[in-house]
């Protein structure tokens, strides 16, 4: 039998004090269920809201005639900051012009984080949307992605096979170049 001086010092709470704590945690609970609706309906009218300048210049081009890949492109420069994200998201479009208009935009960011998904372009059944990752691939420069060009040059359509080995010969040409003096700032 534990004695007296090993028990626990602390006494059971008294039931109004249970009360009061199950009271707090449930206040508690309801005050962060709250707080995260909040954050998650703030989050979402954000992502309504913050693709206007896109959907604008997306309309426009609409208006102007078909849809192009430099007209996506544009749409894309025109959402500022949040283009980045957005460009990512139109790799996986439906529209060609627009896949091909939004690798064309990550190509222009130099954006290694789209090394890969620029590189399953490249097997995409259009032939506007592998020229683009192409064109893509060359202008970000990372040598992995010559293999990948090199297939692409082996292509029976002439404009993906032209593009592969324009991306390829500037990523052969950045590997092979001196690298830059990087100064630091004062």
């Amino acid at each position: 039998m534990p004695s007296a001086s090993s028990r626990a010092p602390f006494a059971a709470p008294s039931p109004t004090a249970a009360m009061a704590m199950r009271t707090l945690r449930f206040c508690l609970l309801v005050l962060f269920g709250c707080a995260a609706a909040a954050l998650l309906r703030a989050d979402r009218s954000a992502e309504r809201a913050a693709p206007s300048g896109f959907r604008a210049a997306l309309r426009a081009q609409e208006a102007a005639g078909p849809l192009t890949a430099g007209g996506v492109r544009d749409a894309l420069v025109a959402a500022g900051r949040d283009g980045l994200a957005f460009g990512f998201a139109l790799l996986g479009d439906a529209e060609a012009a627009v896949r091909a208009g939004a690798a064309l935009y990550l190509g222009s960011r130099r954006s290694r984080l789209a090394v890969p998904a620029l590189i399953k372009l490249l097997r995409d059944p259009e032939p506007g949307v592998r020229r683009a990752a192409a064109q893509a691939l060359g202008a970000i420069g990372d040598p992995q992605a010559l293999p990948f060009l090199e297939r692409a040059m082996a292509e029976g359509e002439p404009l993906v096979a032209e593009a592969a080995l324009g991306a390829a010969r500037d990523i052969r040409r950045a590997e092979q170049a001196p690298p830059k003096p990087q100064f630091l700032p004062r």
